[in-house]
């Protein structure tokens, strides 16, 4: 593999990392424009008048400080629909950031694993020259020299 690949599959980690982190902030910034408390559902339940007679209206149920809520909403359960939605769009986003956080863990340690592959191999070629044969005292290397004794 070239030095030219490698630099080319490189930068494309690295650009591929920074657009993670791009989206990752956009969808942070789009999480915290939603309004808190979006663990709510919508839920059309029944309801006795004084005549006990029934009548079906639409709550939200929500979860505050450990206690279900229920908050009516009326036969027309935009603001509960507005909600819900909202709720949902935060789920989603919440789910994207883990798998952004995921992929941006695998990418960082791919990126550190290659560059300590990268300081072996030029530690590996450094010390090439350093460990050569030095010849015995006495020894000549040069062809028909015999061996000299000193």
């Amino acid at each position: 593999m070239s030095i030219e690949r490698l630099r080319g599959l490189l930068d494309l980690l690295e650009a591929r990392l920074k657009m993670l982190e791009v989206e990752e902030e956009a969808l942070v910034a789009e999480l915290q424009q939603l309004p808190p408390g979006g663990g709510c559902t919508l839920d059309y339940r029944w309801v006795r008048n004084k005549l006990k007679v029934k009548y079906w209206y639409w709550y939200l149920v929500c979860y505050e400080d450990g206690k279900r809520r229920h908050i009516y909403v009326g036969a027309f359960p935009e603001r509960a629909y507005k909600e819900r939605e909202e709720a949902k769009r935060a789920r989603e986003i919440g789910r994207r950031l883990r798998k952004l956080h995921k992929a941006k863990r695998r990418i960082e340690k791919l990126l550190a694993k290659a560059e300590e592959q990268l300081a072996e191999a030029v530690s590996l070629l450094e010390g090439v020259g350093e460990d050569r044969v030095q010849p015995e005292a006495g020894f000549s290397l040069t062809p028909g020299a015999g061996v000299v004794q000193g």
